[in-house]
Order: structure tokens, then C-alpha cells, then sequence
């Protein structure tokens, strides 16, 4: 693994140079109340979501809590069957998955968007405001839970709370759908970002990084956040019921494919 993280390290730093490069052009194509979205309507977007229709709400919160308990209890056997999958193929490929979650690489790529039209920056700031909005709920909720790393523990109902352990949810599934979400929304390619972000939650669990219901759980806040920052910039009222029936696909069913 040690060539792999090197590999990992040599992609990032080749990426870091283009990102600064690009900052200038970033900063300037989208100043119009960027830092007010980031910082405080994007949260109230969130938020919004939420509360606009409490029932269905309470449905889609209630089924993603449900599918994360299913998979919470077959935690330790879905670890045992990463394990015994391991070969040097798997290795390569998740690791190559595993950029799809990293906030310096999916940001640094995500820059050339602003090279691009109004649509593809507005496509790169949407990205941006998901990624950070998702990834501050996704630490709230680690530092909170304190749930304990597959790498650190063989107990998967190791919780301790404000520890510093910061297993569930996880962060990389978070990034790795908001991007997939925006993108794949915004140019009809869902059926190409979920499919990516879902192999990036998959090889955190490949990697011993996380426990699977920790990426079940970070994938939905990724998708929500995500979701709600779209409709939000389309101008008109975001409503949790639409992720029902946005595009004819039910946000459950590609939850429960996770």
C-alpha cells in the first residue's frame, strides 16, 4: 500500500499547482454573494429542506435511518467480506476510487469548470458551496458520534463521543456525492457521477477507513445538502417530497443500493 499512497501523494501535489493557477479565475467569475451563500444561506437552504414538508421529511429521514441500521448490524460481517476480496486488482481500483473523495483533488479538478461557460461556473460554485456545507454537517456529526475506525477497533458499536474519532459518517462519501449529484444533475449524467461516488463510499470500506454504515450515512448528507443547494439556486421552493420523484428516481431506492 505504501506505492499507493505515494501514487495518491504525487496526483495531489500534480493537481495542487493547477488549483492555484486557477484561484484567480475562481475568485472573480462568481463574487455575487458567494460568501453569504457559503456561509449562511446554503445552511438556511438545508435547513428549509427539511422543514418544508415535515411528513415526507420524516419518511425519507425514517427509511435512511432504517437502511443505515440494517447495514449498522451486518457491519463487522460486511468488513470480513471486504477483507477476503483483497488482491492486487482491488487494490489499484479502489484506490484510484478512493480520489473521488478527497476535498484537494474533487476541488483542484473542480476548478476547470470556471474555465467554461455561465453554466459551468455556476456548475463549479454549486460543487464548492455542496462540498463545504455537507462536509461541515459530515465533522459536526463525526466529533459528535466519536465513532471508532475500523482500523482501530473489531468492534463496530465502538462509539465514544467528543473523543476525537471520527469514523461515521463518513466525509469522503459525503464529498464524493455532492459533487456526483451537482454534476450529474446539472448535464443528465447521474447514471455516470452516482456510480462513481458509490465506488469511492465502497473503497473506504475496502480501505479499513470506514465501517459500511458509515458511508451510507455520509452519502445521504451529501446527496441532501447537495439537493437542496440546487433547487435552491433554480429559484424556486425546495421541498424534501421532490427528492421522491426528481427525474423519476426515488432518492430511497439509490440510497438502498449503497
Amino acid at each position: 500500500m505504501t506505492r499507493h499512497r505515494g501514487t495518491k501523494k504525487i496526483l495531489i501535489a500534480g493537481f495542487f499547482p493547477v488549483f492555484m493557477l486557477l484561484l484567480p479565475v475562481l475568485s472573480q467569475a462568481e463574487n455575487n454573494g458567494f460568501i453569504e451563500d457559503l456561509f449562511f444561506r446554503d445552511f438556511c437552504d438545508v435547513g428549509t429542506a427539511v422543514a418544508a414538508d415535515p411528513l415526507k421529511s420524516i419518511i425519507i429521514g425514517g427509511g435512511t435511518a432504517a437502511l443505515t441500521a440494517a447495514v449498522f448490524l451486518n457491519d463487522g460481517q460486511i468488513r470480513r467480506t471486504f477483507e477476503s476480496n483483497r488482491n492486487i486488482v482491488n487494490d489499484y481500483l479502489f484506490e484510484a476510487a478512493n480520489m473521488g473523495g478527497e476535498g484537494l483533488f474533487v476541488l483542484a479538478a473542480n476548478s476547470f469548470f470556471f474555465l467554461g461557460g455561465e453554466k459551468e461556473r455556476m456548475t463549479g460554485r454549486l460543487v464548492i458551496e455542496s462540498m463545504l456545507v455537507s462536509g461541515a454537517i459530515t465533522y459536526a456529526a463525526k466529533m459528535a458520534g466519536g465513532r471508532l475506525r475500523p482500523w482501530d477497533t473489531g468492534n463496530p458499536r465502538e462509539f465514544k463521543s467528543f473523543s476525537g474519532n471520527q469514523s461515521m459518517p463518513s466525509g469522503h462519501a459525503s464529498t464524493a456525492f455532492s459533487w456526483a449529484v451537482v454534476i450529474g444533475d446539472r448535464y443528465d449524467i447521474g447514471y455516470i457521477t452516482y456510480p462513481l461516488a458509490f465506488m469511492t463510499g465502497l473503497a473506504r470500506i475496502y480501505k479499513n477507513a470506514h465501517w459500511a454504515s458509515d458511508v451510507v450515512s455520509g452519502a445521504f448528507v451529501g446527496i441532501i445538502t447537495a439537493k437542496a443547494i440546487i433547487n435552491s439556486d433554480r429559484g424556486r421552493d425546495f421541498k424534501m417530497s421532490a427528492l421522491l420523484t426528481e427525474r423519476g428516481t426515488p432518492l430511497i431506492g439509490v440510497s438502498a443500493g449503497l
